[in-house]
C-alpha cells in the first residue's frame, strides 16, 4: 500500500499510519501488560534498607561503641510487593529496639540477638515477604555506668554592637553550674564545661539566646544548654568635672597640680545617663617616679562596667610639692 506524504503550510510533516500498523502495535502493548502481571506475580529476591530507631537508654549509662542505623534485609517476595516498596519514601521501614533494662552494672556490653531482629523485621515487612538474610546479624551494644559531678560553666561568647548601641549589662547566662555525667575516669579530669562558640555581629537589641554544651565524648549534662541574656540599648556622651588627687607622695608633702581638675567624656546607656556622676570617677597624680620635668602623666579610675571610652582632658599636669 502506497503511503502519502503531506506537507503542511507550517512545515510540519504527517505520515499516517497504517491499519495493519496500529494493530501490531496494540497486540504488542496487550503483551507486554501480561507479560508485566506474570512477572510481579511471582516470587524474587530483592534487599530491603530499614531503619533501626533506639529507645529507651537509660541516663545512668552511656554507650561506648556505634550502633547501626540500619539493617540490609535479604527478602523473597512477590513482585507487587516489591513495586510497593520500591515507591516507598526513604525510612518509611523502620524497626524499634527497646533498651531499657538491658544494662547491668556488673557487665558493660550486651547483644540485640539475630532472633530478636528477626521478629521485628517481620513485623515491619510483608506477610508474604521471606526473610533470607540480613546484615548486621546481631548488634553488640558496649557502655559504662555514669557517674555525676556539678562542674561550673563557662560561656564562650562574642558580641558586636551596632553603632550607637552599648551593653546595658553585662551579658550573663544561667545555670552558672550545671551536672555531668560519665565515666568516673573520664569526669575526674574536667573541671568545666565551656559553651558552643556564640558569635552575634551587629547587635541592635536585646536578645535571649540558648548556647549549647561542648560535651566530651562520653559526656552528658543537664540540661543541655544554658539561657544567655544580652541586654543592649543606645548610648550617648556624658561629661564630669572630676578633682585630680595626689598618689604615693611623701610624708609631710603637699601635691599641688594645675590644673586641680580634668574633664572626663564617656559613653553611657541612655537608662544610666542621670545616674552616672563626677563621684563615680577617680583621677590620679602620681609622681613617686617623675624626673625632673614637674609634669605628669594622669590616670583615671572607675568601676562602672556600662561606661565605655573615657578620654580624660587634659591628660597631664603640671604639680608643685610643697610642706605641708
Amino acid at each position: 500500500m502506497e503511503q502519502r506524504i503531506n506537507t503542511e503550510k507550517k512545515g510540519k510533516i504527517r505520515i499516517p499510519l497504517s491499519r495493519n500498523v496500529l494493530i501490531f502495535l496494540v497486540f504488542v502493548a496487550i503483551s507486554t501488560f501480561f507479560w508485566f502481571l506474570f512477572v510481579l506475580s511471582h516470587k524474587h529476591t530483592v534487599d530491603i534498607t530499614v531503619k533501626i530507631e533506639y529507645q529507651n537508654t537509660p541516663k545512668s549509662y552511656v554507650l561506648t561503641n556505634s550502633l547501626p542505623n540500619y539493617v540490609v534485609v535479604s527478602v523473597n517476595d512477590l513482585g507487587f510487593n516489591e513495586l510497593a516498596n520500591f515507591w516507598r519514601k526513604e525510612d518509611t521501614l523502620a524497626i524499634e529496639i527497646d533498651l531499657a533494662g538491658r544494662f547491668d552494672s556488673a557487665s558493660t556490653q550486651f547483644s540485640i540477638l539475630q532472633s530478636e531482629l528477626h521478629k521485628s523485621l517481620a513485623g515491619v515487612l510483608p506477610s508474604t515477604a521471606d526473610i533470607k538474610q540480613f546484615y548486621p546479624k546481631e548488634i553488640s551494644v558496649g557502655y559504662k555506668r555514669l557517674y555525676q559531678k556539678r562542674v561550673p560553666v563557662r560561656l564562650v561568647c562574642s558580641v558586636n554592637l551596632s553603632r550607637q548601641f552599648t551593653l546595658k549589662s553585662p551579658v550573663s547566662f544561667s545555670p552558672d553550674t550545671i551536672s555531668i555525667f560519665g565515666p568516673k575516669d573520664v569526669i575526674s579530669d574536667i573541671s568545666e564545661i565551656k559553651t558552643v562558640g556564640v558569635k552575634l555581629n551587629n547587635v541592635n537589641k536585646s536578645q535571649r539566646i540558648n548556647a549549647e554544651l561542648a560535651r566530651p565524648k562520653y559526656i552528658t549534662t543537664d540540661p543541655k544548654t544554658v539561657n544567655v541574656n544580652i541586654d543592649v540599648e543606645q548610648f550617648t556622651e556624658k561629661s564630669v568635672t572630676v578633682p585630680i588627687q595626689a598618689l604615693n607622695t611623701q610624708s609631710g608633702k603637699r601635691l599641688r597640680t594645675f590644673p586641680s581638675e580634668v574633664t572626663l567624656t564617656f559613653n553611657v546607656g541612655l537608662s544610666r545617663y542621670k545616674q552616672v556622676t563626677a563621684d563615680d570617677f577617680e583621677v590620679f597624680a602620681d609622681v613617686s617616679n617623675n624626673d625632673s620635668t614637674n609634669i605628669c602623666i594622669l590616670k583615671e579610675s572607675h568601676k562602672l562596667p556600662f561606661v565605655s571610652s573615657v578620654r580624660m582632658t587634659p591628660d597631664r599636669a603640671e604639680y608643685i610639692i610643697e610642706d605641708k
